[in-house]
């Protein structure tokens, strides 16, 4: 078993069910009571098996094809676009003449159905250059489709569906080539597509991977931190500025598993194929050993992001807590907290342990909102309210008067907010405050109204002894909620309090 965990980079019980799926064993668990043992389903679907080999028979069929004179013009292109010859190969990149399946063994619909060969009596990917899509072992699972050049009939790309072998918020393209580079100590790269991976690999990077049919997911994130071994992976997406939000993207769920992801950030108009073919190996492999930690890159923008004016501090300050926010308690967050602290001038506050008691329940009247779970009154869960977010999705210059609201309010009662803990989370919107209509203005003031009574249930939980004790904190909470129309008509004004 550890020889199966070091080879295939695998946890223990990943080693297991690897080892078990290739021996047709069935995995028996304890039950928990009385070191009983209870026998379990096998954990293979009978029909993996099958979809196995049908996956495999057509991906035959497709590199044959690319060497015949049917598959030339696919040929033809993928040499233009530079391709060896080699990486076509051992990419096993292929072609799909139209009449492919009538070559393949297996005659039951039902089966290239369920192999994501075919939808109803179409088939998925005819007259298209065929990128086969691996598991960690490196067998077939499903195929990507990219139309020829001078074709216009459907989409540029066909991404398989999802099917028993195939869960594309599950899967990273090129994972299974990519165990020699983390072997060897190497990052994981991350890139956007199939076609960027393999120009990589091109040009002797190894480590690359993308998403397939999806953007990067959290499932695709946690892939990836158990197989990294606390190697920081590198984020290469196209430089414009689509791409530089899915960096932000994948960031932050490789954060959320405590990996601080390098950053190489491309020019304008450049994608990794491009770039890669225009600078050449030797070049790309020391801008990618140059690349920057991401929270590195945050800490250098809060230093070159203008400040002075409410608004402009108010705006540093979101972007400290978005990404504070993304951090799990610990070394990382601790260090991001004391760096955005120096630059702010003020801390960024940690998040806090809550410890839970059990309250009587209170009956609250039925034009108020309840109280939310102490789960989600968590500091680390703590949000802005939902309807308030949705709003601020809609109109950004209702977010831009919470922001300053909550700006004005933390500066206001600085000292007391401090002593009982008390936060107000801000909302990313990059916008001046102005007059509401009347709807977002009642939308902010029951969203004040909502977080203050969160505040006020969070002092409860936290804090212990005589009730004189928490009056202060309480009342505060209700002042500032009872303030909460005077201040955002100010502030709607340009009257900041």
């Amino acid at each position: 078993f550890t020889w199966v965990q070091e080879r295939e980079l695998l946890s223990f019980p990943e080693a297991v069910q690897y080892l078990a799926e290739r021996s047709g064993i069935a995995v028996s668990t304890s039950s928990g009571r009385g070191g009983s043992s209870v026998q379990k389903a096998p954990i293979i679907d009978p029909r993996v098996e099958v979809l196995r080999r049908v996956c495999k028979e057509a991906q035959q069929i497709f590199t044959s094809a690319l060497a015949m004179p049917v598959g030339k013009a696919a040929f033809d292109y993928l040499r233009q676009r530079g391709l060896s010859r080699r990486v076509i190969e051992s990419m096993g990149i292929g072609f799909a003449p139209f009449d492919s399946l009538n070559h393949h063994a297996c005659k039951d619909q039902s089966l290239l159905t369920d192999a994501g060969l075919l939808m109803g009596q179409r088939f998925l990917f005819a007259n298209r250059i065929i990128i086969p899509i691996r598991d960690e072992q490196g067998r077939v699972i499903g195929f990507a489709g990219r139309r020829l050049p001078g074709d216009e009939k459907g989409g540029k790309y066909i991404n398989p569906p999802a099917t028993l072998l195939y869960e594309k918020n599950k899967v990273l393209f090129g994972l299974d080539r990519a165990r020699r580079a983390l072997r060897a100590g190497k990052p994981l790269i991350l890139v956007e597509g199939p076609l960027d991976a393999i120009a990589l690999e091109q040009f002797g990077i190894e480590g690359a991977v993308a998403s397939s049919g999806t953007a990067f997911t959290a499932d695709q994130a946690a892939l990836m931190a158990r197989r990294s071994r606390e190697i920081s992976p590198i984020l290469l997406f196209d430089g414009d500025r689509a791409g530089q939000e899915a960096v932000a993207k994948a960031a932050e769920h490789l954060l959320h598993h405590g990996l601080n992801p390098l950053v190489l950030t491309l020019a304008q108009g450049d994608d990794p194929d491009s770039w890669v073919r225009r600078v050449g190996e030797e070049e790309a492999k020391d801008a990618l050993a140059s690349a920057r930690p991401f929270l590195d890159v945050i800490i250098d923008r809060l230093k070159t992001m203008p400040a002075g004016t409410i608004d402009q501090d108010a705006a540093r300050e979101a972007l400290a807590q978005q990404w504070f926010g993304a951090l799990p308690a610990g070394t990382l967050a601790n260090a991001f907290a004391q760096a955005a602290s120096q630059v702010l001038g003020r801390q960024v506050s940690a998040p806090k342990q809550t410890r839970r008691r059990q309250r009587p329940a209170q009956e609250t009247s039925s034009d108020e909102p309840p109280m939310p779970s102490m789960d989600a009154m968590r500091p680390d869960h703590l949000d802005v309210p939902e309807v308030m977010r949705q709003l601020a999705r809609q109109d950004a210059v209702a977010g831009a008067v919470w922001n300053t609201w909550q700006f004005v309010v933390m500066r206001r009662f600085e000292h007391e907010f401090r002593q009982w803990g008390i936060s107000l989370p801000m909302l990313p919107v990059e916008s001046q405050p102005a007059v509401l209509v009347e709807d977002s203005k009642r939308v902010v003031l029951q969203a004040i109204d909502q977080m203050m009574r969160h505040q006020a249930a969070q002092v409860l939980g936290y804090h212990h002894g005589p009730i004189s004790a928490w009056r202060p904190a309480l009342g505060l909470c209700k002042k500032v909620a009872d303030d909460a129309l005077e201040v955002v008509e100010r502030i709607e004004q340009g009257d900041l309090p």
